[in-house]
């Protein structure tokens, strides 16, 4: 609830008009950079599982959902995996003394095959604490994904899925979207592929149990998490991007933000593609295949634009439809009763034990029992919203 309410649905509907596919797997449910700067770039919500709860939360860093918006799910971190702790001190001697060498996996993760492992792992992880209607959930977004027309007929429900044929189906989307195109960049020389981040989130899917841990890494979006991470500190974690301004860049369909900042360190600048006239200097949207050249983002204080030519603000922070200028999140603490958003729908801080109801009261308000009605996860107790009803999640509880 730190980030400002942007108007990223603006960009949206202009996205659509100019036909641009970039703006965003699964919503993109979204939000990978899910939209980092208010007006430009609009992310999702982190969450334990993706459900509307993301009008209250943007992703990226980002920006908040207008009352017009469609919320879009996204999830934060996945929950650590317990791990006992070795202790010997009767006998004096180390943990390092007493663990024998780790020796170097026999497969280890590679650009070439990470798909290929990301497609097990999260067709094991499913089929080992997922129910049919929990399947159906996780790939509901797939389903919904204007980057996968040809693959909606394929999924579940209509498409029955099982553990053998569950991999190759997985792998062939998100070979398009959300890796297609980090993976390119990066044979391209344009990301970095972080090999040691990509098996830590194997390792999460592979050790996590059934319930909270399974739905924090399937649903983690700095991981395999379809939803695209919120933008500022949160981002995929197997990828680095440090294209500098100056350098050549290209489009990466992970959400918005990313369709925007491109294949460039989000914290100095975004990937200028040029207008229609072909003006370098120009700067227009993104479209699915674009390439463009970095460009310096705004700081804090400078001013940002969301319309052609465009000036988007670094990662992390936000455009303010007022000022024009690009404004940090708010770091306040709020309690119940406080006022958390203004008239132009920015977050004025985060409610403590509540939740803000930004197209309503816009105040903070107590967060709702089992059984109550509700909108999104964040509005409930239970951190859970199913059918509009706050509850225990039913998510991938048992297979």
């Amino acid at each position: 609830m730190r980030a400002r309410l942007s108007m990223s649905m603006f960009l949206g509907i202009i996205c659509t008009l100019v036909l641009i596919q970039a703006c965003g797997p699964g919503s993109d449910q979204s939000s990978s950079d899910a939209g980092e700067s208010k007006e430009v770039v609009t992310a999702q919500e982190p969450q334990a599982e993706p459900t509307s709860s993301t009008q209250q939360e943007t992703t990226q860093g980002e920006e908040k959902a207008s009352p017009a918006e469609e919320p879009q799910a996204q999830d934060g971190g996945a929950e650590a995996v317990p791990t006992p702790e070795a202790s010997n001190q009767e006998q004096g001697t180390s943990v390092e003394e007493n663990t024998p060498e780790q020796s170097p996996p026999t497969n280890p993760v590679t650009i070439d095959n990470l798909t290929q492992k990301i497609a097990e792992g999260i067709c094991g992880a499913l089929f080992r604490c997922c129910n049919k209607d929990s399947v159906n959930f996780y790939f509901s977004p797939y389903k919904n994904s204007p980057n996968l027309p040809e693959f909606s007929k394929k999924l579940p429900p209509e498409v029955p899925l099982d553990a053998q044929s569950c991999p190759a189906l997985v792998k062939a989307m998100i070979d398009v979207v959300p890796f297609g195109d980090w993976i390119k960049a990066s044979k391209e020389g344009l990301v970095t592929f972080q090999a040691a981040e990509a098996q830590t989130c194997l390792d999460a899917l592979k050790n996590a149990t059934c319930g909270t841990q399974i739905r924090a890494a399937l649903f983690d979006s700095t991981c395999f998490g379809f939803s695209p991470p919120g933008g500022g500190d949160l981002q995929r974690k197997m990828f680095k991007r440090t294209t500098a301004p100056g350098g050549k860049c290209v489009v990466i369909r992970d959400g918005v933000g990313s369709g925007f900042f491109g294949s460039c360190n989000p914290k100095q600048g975004f990937c200028c593609y040029p207008d229609s006239s072909g003006d370098p200097s120009k700067c227009s949207y993104p479209k699915t295949g674009s390439k463009g050249v970095c460009k310096q983002a705004a700081a804090e204080g400078e001013s940002c634009k969301s319309l052609p030519p465009i000036q988007v603000c670094a990662t992390g922070l936000s455009c303010d439809s007022g000022t024009r200028q690009c404004v940090a999140p708010s770091n306040a603490t709020l309690q119940q009763g406080d006022v958390c958003a203004d008239k132009s729908y920015n977050l004025l801080g985060t409610c403590k034990d509540s939740w803000c109801d930004i197209t309503g009261s816009k105040k903070c308000e107590p967060l709702k029992a089992d059984n109550e009605k509700c909108l999104g996860s964040f509005e409930c107790k239970s951190q859970s919203c199913n059918k509009d009803t706050c509850g225990a999640s039913p998510i991938c509880n048992a297979p």
